[in-house]
């Protein structure tokens, strides 16, 4: 009998026993803050700023990455890129744009120039460039095969008209003179009829010039001098003097030759 209940303490204090573990286990259980392991940081860019949204869902992996390649030095210049001074690194455009003149490019060089004489097409003065041509346009910049020389204009049927101081040489000049050319160019030889010639010369700007010679009109022999202008290509004035006959003559005359 004695047996028996010394077994029935034993058992009684194994099950106090457990129970009181289980008790303590699960208060140290109960203790422990129910927390998640957690998530590996990930950044975002805000704002220039590298920011960790704390649920991992940002598109760096680490701050190091997202530093460099959201945070952003501001660089000022020209972002235009039709502009000279164009700059791809420039972030902010501070007005600076520098653009080329209207038919150039940026290195000041014509974009069309057909006969590379630097001056733009859409630039250039149609006209006679030729300083020894007597329609020389200072303003021209392209030639266009216009020009004219005096010696050439003059080479030709003029009609002429005179007006003289006396009653003589006047009745006796004819209507009408032919020029042709001299040995060179600008030598003028005008022959009035009648075999009488005066010898000239004219320059490349269309002065005439009568030097100081004899000829002979009908039974009389004349010195004649004189000054003259190619008006145009088609008048010439000539302010001519005729001496001599024997002291009977001394005529000045304008003589206006049209064709």
């Amino acid at each position: 009998m004695n047996s028996n209940k010394l077994v029935i303490k034993i058992i009684v204090v194994i099950l106090f026993s457990v129970t009181l573990f289980n008790s303590c286990k699960k208060d140290e259980i109960s203790e422990t803050p129910n927390t998640q392991l957690p998530t590996n940081e990930t950044w975002n860019c805000l704002n220039n700023s590298c920011i960790d949204p704390g649920d991992g869902t940002g598109i760096y992996s680490t701050e190091s990455e997202c530093n460099n390649n959201c945070a952003q030095t501001i660089i000022l210049g020209c972002m235009d890129t039709l502009a000279c001074n164009y700059d791809i690194t420039v972030t902010e455009d501070n007005g600076s744009c520098i653009y080329a003149e209207l038919y150039y490019d940026c290195s000041n060089n014509c974009i069309n120039d057909f006969d590379n004489d630097g001056i733009c097409d859409e630039l250039e003065i149609p006209g006679c460039n030729d300083t020894l041509a007597f329609n020389f346009d200072s303003m021209a910049t392209d030639n266009d095969g216009s020009c004219e020389y005096a010696f050439e204009i003059m080479v030709n049927t003029w009609n002429m008209s005179s007006d003289c101081d006396g009653m003589i040489i006047g009745a006796i000049l004819p209507s009408e003179i032919i020029v042709s050319q001299g040995l060179n160019n600008g030598d003028l030889i005008l022959d009035l009829g009648a075999g009488v010639i005066i010898n000239g010369q004219v320059d490349n700007l269309g002065n005439i010039t009568i030097p100081n010679q004899s000829i002979g009109i009908d039974q009389f022999s004349l010195d004649v001098i004189g000054l003259g202008q190619l008006n145009s290509t088609t008048s010439a004035t000539v302010n001519i003097s005729f001496s001599g006959g024997f002291g009977f003559i001394s005529e000045s005359c304008i003589l206006t030759l049209t064709l």
